[in-house]
């Protein structure tokens, strides 16, 4: 079984695709043929990727996974489908940003473009701003010779401000500050 990623609806319910699924914490969900856009249980390997078919928006889901059996990919982002599932655990916004980070780090020959999907700003390596609205997510993500850093804060309206440009420098340091 492998680390993979899985958006649900409210309640770990799979809608898209053929029908509807629904998902127990921690059970092993089978079926007989995986095929992406077809058959099998999907789930991604890069957490970001889950933001093409569910957004996140208070009430979907997404949710470590352990994916097994037979495996298909298809090429479109790190998406696949596999015979054996287990949903694992319910991810925060911080540890998706990180399991995102995490995915770039061990794929550094993949490019990977600035964006914006969801509550989620993410910028890619150093001399970048970002900026969001209140309760927004600023992400940067930085590869380097030097070191591998994620640097991700909530636009609280305290320590980080809504409208403000952020460098990942000036984020990890208002991320920082006694409040």
């Amino acid at each position: 079984m492998i680390l993979g990623f899985k958006g649900f609806k409210p309640g770990l319910v799979a809608t898209l695709g053929n029908g509807k699924f629904q998902y127990v914490p921690n059970e092993l969900n089978e079926t007989k043929k995986a095929m992406c856009a077809s058959t099998g249980f999907h789930y991604c390997l890069d957490p970001w990727d889950c933001l093409n078919w569910y957004t996140w928006n208070g009430k979907n889901e997404f949710w470590a996974v352990a994916a097994g059996g037979d495996v298909d990919e298809d090429g479109y982002g790190s998406r696949s489908s596999c015979t054996k599932l287990v949903p694992l655990r319910k991810l925060t916004a911080e540890e998706f940003l990180l399991m995102h980070a995490n995915y770039v780090f061990e794929h550094p020959a993949e490019k990977f473009e600035d964006s914006y999907k969801g509550p989620f700003h993410v910028a890619y390596g150093r001399d970048k701003k970002l900026a969001g609205e209140l309760g927004e997510w600023l992400c940067f993500i930085i590869q380097d010779q030097q070191e591998s850093i994620c640097i991700a804060q909530p636009i609280d309206g305290v320590k980080i401000l809504p409208g403000k440009n952020y460098t990942a420098e000036s984020l990890e340091a208002a991320g920082n500050e006694k409040g």
